[in-house]
């Protein structure tokens, strides 16, 4: 270690000293800032932060997470996250190399809005969550889309893992994927890639879709559609959120009013009990029924297309696994985005663990969320920490706004589920 420096950043001013050419031993992080390709052996941080295409040969500790994390496209040892809850925050590490494991420590949530994302790495040991009772309502877990590298009995540990949300995990084993099937993991949730149709299609075949990075602030001209008033041939929706939002989102892409009803026509409706939320719309859409997920939505917005001759012009691409903040660069780009979270404020906003309905399905258990609920974002604030909403809830064409931290917390519990209509580009 001859000839190695510590460095410590508490402010601005502290990073025009470090040398981004040299090793650095031990590197410590006390601001706000973003850092992007430093080299060092260990890396503490105390406080929000961007890291990106950063190599840390031994560890990376992240000490109370506070606010928007990211670890993005880094080589790292190992990860450890201590002292989780001790403010709202959201973390994220993504598409990194983890040479060892990830550990989650010190769970303490209680009235704290908490979302961890683990989302496309490739991780060549185990990711350990020792959470806790007191972590339970207010952290929300995802660890999805990741490559394990060791064969092994045990790739994610948990103390417990019936509300950590686990998808679409796999290993390469002679050039194929396989899924990993953890049951310890099982939510009854009924998610099921293939659900998700085209959900790669954003990625294959628009790679280089032109967004705009996101800025500190935007909100978009859109008008919210209230589902519970009746207009003239458009009767108000008990539980019409979903095809509601679909209006809202195709009535501003296409400049034009298409009414909640009209959806309504384009939607699939299965009965409780029989079929699948991410088939069908459960239930009487007009009195006491339940909803469905992304996938339905997706289903209705594409009849929609096909049936008024617009499919040589724009098309729909499910989302869902895509984090908030990635959303958010389509909104920065003037594109609203269909999400799932739940009903109402504060004090009624609940995860589905506060969920009501359980069915059995030939033979599988599907749990249906509590206070689903399928809105427009259109706008958020990362200077007031505001996400800004059309709600088919409200009675009005105003716009709403939540908490950014609540927001995300209910929409990653709700699968993480969003929807996206953009144009097809022409070809000369």
């Amino acid at each position: 270690m001859y000839g190695l420096f510590d460095y410590t950043i508490n402010s601005r001013e502290d990073l025009k000293y470090i040398n981004k050419d040299s090793k650095i031993r031990n590197l410590y992080i006390n601001y706000n800032c973003k850092l992007d390709g430093y080299y060092c052996c260990n890396m503490y941080v105390n406080s929000n932060v961007e890291i990106f295409n950063c190599i840390i040969e031994e560890s990376l500790i992240i000490t109370n997470p506070n606010k928007f994390s990211l670890i993005r496209n880094c080589m790292i040892g190992e990860v450890v996250i201590e002292g989780i809850g001790a403010f709202n925050s959201s973390l994220h590490i993504e598409h990194n190399i983890i040479y060892d494991s990830i550990r989650f420590n010190s769970f303490n949530c209680l009235n704290k809005d908490v979302t961890i994302y683990i989302y496309q790495n490739e991780i060549n040991g185990i990711v350990k969550i020792d959470n806790n009772v007191n972590s339970l309502s207010d952290c929300a877990i995802c660890i999805i889309a990741n490559r394990f590298v060791e064969k092994s009995t045990k790739y994610i540990i948990a103390a417990h893992p019936e509300f950590i949300d686990v998808r679409d995990n796999y290993l390469i084993d002679e050039y194929e994927i396989k899924f990993l099937k953890l049951n310890e993991f099982e939510n009854y949730s009924g998610y099921d890639r293939r659900y998700l149709g085209n959900s790669l299609s954003l990625f294959v075949h628009e790679n280089n879709y032109r967004r705009k990075q996101v800025t500190p602030n935007k909100i978009l001209k859109v008008k919210n559609i209230p589902q519970y008033i009746s207009n003239e041939n458009d009767p108000a929706l008990k539980t019409g959120c979903e095809a509601t939002a679909c209006a809202i989102l195709l009535s501003h892409i296409l400049n034009k009013r298409i009414t909640k009803n009209e959806m309504v026509s384009y939607m699939k409706m299965g009965e409780p009990g029989k079929d699948s939320f991410w088939d069908s719309f459960i239930g009487d859409i007009y009195n006491d029924g339940w909803g469905c997920m992304s996938s339905v939505s997706v289903n209705a917005i594409n009849n929609y297309l096909k049936s008024n001759n617009l499919q040589d012009k724009y098309y729909v691409v499910n989302t869902t696994n895509m984090p908030l903040y990635e959303l958010l660069s389509f909104v920065s780009s003037g594109i609203p985005v269909i999400v799932w979270c739940t009903m109402g404020n504060k004090e009624h906003m609940y995860h589905k663990k506060h969920g009501s309905t359980i069915w059995d399905i030939n033979g599988e258990k599907l749990y249906w969320p509590g206070n689903d609920h399928s809105l427009v974002i259109v706008g958020y604030s990362f200077t007031y920490g505001k996400i800004y909403l059309a709600d088919p809830e409200e009675n009005s064409e105003k716009i709403t706004d939540r908490d950014i931290y609540e927001f995300e917390n209910r929409f990653t519990e709700l699968y993480s589920q969003s929807i996206l209509v953009l144009k097809k580009r022409t070809t000369r």
